[in-house]
């Protein structure tokens, strides 16, 4: 046999071919991936990514975890550190992207990188990133195609089917087109929009508390006010049944009586018919004296409707509209001055297709007021998560107060929900800017026997307080409305 110690190995032809160390034969510099076919599958891994992402965020956040919280900032940096790294690590060598274009992760010496080195690899993409994407550029421009991370990981990467490079850029745009371009438009502004709204107003809340302070030295913070960003709600107020039925026997005076009825205390008013996409309805204004603990918040009326006939007789009222639900049924009241201090609100009536405002002659139903009794005032303080509070049958959690955007669970009867309350570092309730709220005709049996919702308010949230009743005292009055 021959003694193979003798033979000499062949020195690389001219021509730019190199030996590659762990490799069975020479590697033709072509065979490094460039600047552009890996420009191409870092287009698909950042699609991937983004993709990933907002599903894990719409995910926390039906969870109850609010937009731009820490568990949310957490995830957005390490999720694509574990995307890259654990690939470029594993069998693969390589991301999907990567995957697409046959390219692949290679140490110096040909094998398959580890885990420590592909996550040290990951991380020095910021120096390539850091002077206007440089650093990538270089992957274009040195022998090895090695942009500044490989340099710094001792990596290379080898495009192990240059022939194909034409066929995955066209799969790559067209990837890119659908999926990127639906990512950015429609899921990432959805998801970020409160997480920058929060910020703007924690900032003006700050900065204009900080300027009421200077302006007003010599006064406590108690005096400090602001009406774009806080506000000042009824308290609750313990009455007896004796009480309330005194002051139910004093109607409302004043109002304006035309296509109106009195109905128990209050005053119903037909107005305000219209059309939409064939969906005809009209609204019914309710106007009741200014109770104490109807003003709290929640959804204290019911309006039902039996029928609304037409001057034939016929019954017009679309009983069967996706609007005329429990939810619907029910409305909340808000302070009013004119003509008279009072409570309104409107109950939007849907009527059957083809039906005109003078086709309306008679609005026949029910008012049921459920007056809130034995209302309690639950608070929190930043730091209280996880901290379950229990109101006879209602269970209410924090999960994040991340700013202006409290997230909470609710178990138990929607009903018993009045109304939701925050306070910033200098005791002003703050203006809310809407949310989620247990709904009055549901029993949430969530997971763990909760349900997760949230609320934004105005401002940096120090303390949140929720206005729970434990049973309601109702009053049921009919009414029978005629129009002209």
């Amino acid at each position: 046999m021959a003694n193979l110690s003798n033979i000499e190995r062949p020195n690389p032809p001219a021509g730019g071919n190199e030996f590659l160390p762990g490799n069975s034969g020479p590697i033709e510099s072509e065979a490094y991936a460039g600047f552009w076919v890996r420009a191409m599958a870092l287009l698909i891994d950042g699609v991937i990514v983004v993709a990933i992402n907002a599903v894990v965020s719409l995910a926390l956040m039906k969870s109850g975890t609010a937009p731009g919280s820490a568990s949310q900032v957490i995830m957005a940096l390490f999720l694509p550190m574990l995307y890259f790294a654990g690939l470029h690590s594993s069998r693969w060598q390589a991301t999907v992207g990567k995957k697409v274009f046959g390219l692949e992760v290679v140490d110096m010496d040909g094998d398959r990188i580890s885990f420590p080195r592909a996550l040290v690899r990951y991380l020095a993409t910021v120096a390539s990133a850091a002077p206007l994407f440089l650093g990538y550029v270089a992957a274009g421009l040195t022998s090895k195609k090695q942009a500044v991370h490989d340099f710094i990981a001792n990596s290379l990467v080898m495009n192990r089917r240059p022939g194909e490079a034409f066929k995955a850029a066209i799969t790559t745009i067209f990837l890119a087109a659908v999926v990127g371009w639906g990512t950015l438009f429609y899921v990432v502004p959805w998801t970020m929009q409160n997480a920058v709204e929060t910020a703007v107003v924690d900032f003006a809340d700050d900065a204009r508390n900080s300027l009421t302070q200077l302006a007003m030295p010599t006064k406590g913070s108690a005096e400090l006010h602001n009406e774009q960003l806080v506000q000042t709600s009824a308290t609750p107020k313990l009455l007896s049944d004796a009480d309330y039925a005194a002051l139910l026997s004093q109607p409302l005076s004043g109002m304006d009586s035309t296509n109106a009825v009195m109905v128990g205390p209050g005053q119903l008013v037909s107005s305000n018919f219209w059309e939409s996409d064939g969906d005809p309805h009209m609204w019914l204004e309710v106007a009741l004296p200014k109770l104490p603990n109807l003003d709290l918040g929640g959804r204290p009326v019911t309006i039902d409707i039996t029928r609304v006939t037409n001057a034939a007789g016929r019954d017009v009222y679309n009983a069967d509209s996706n609007f005329e639900g429990p939810f619907f049924r029910s409305l909340g009241l808000t302070s009013r001055t004119s003509p008279v201090a009072h409570l309104g609100g409107i109950r939007d009536v849907h009527l059957l297709a083809g039906t005109r405002d003078s086709d309306v002659k008679r609005v026949q139903g029910s008012m049921v007021l459920s007056i809130p009794a034995r209302v309690h005032e639950v608070r929190f303080r930043e730091g209280d998560f996880v901290v379950g509070r229990n109101v006879g049958q209602v269970s209410i959690t924090i999960t994040s107060i991340e700013n202006s955007r409290v997230s909470y669970s609710w178990g138990g009867p929607g009903n018993r929900y009045i109304g939701i309350r925050a306070y910033n570092k200098y005791g002003q309730e703050l203006a809310t800017k809407g949310g989620s709220q247990p709904s009055p005709d549901e029993v949430y049996e969530g997971e763990n026997g909760r349900y997760p919702l949230s609320y934004q308010f105005s401002g940096k949230i120090e303390t949140v307080a929720f206005l729970v009743a434990e049973g309601f005292t109702s009053h049921t009055y009919p009414f029978d409305l005629t129009r002209p």
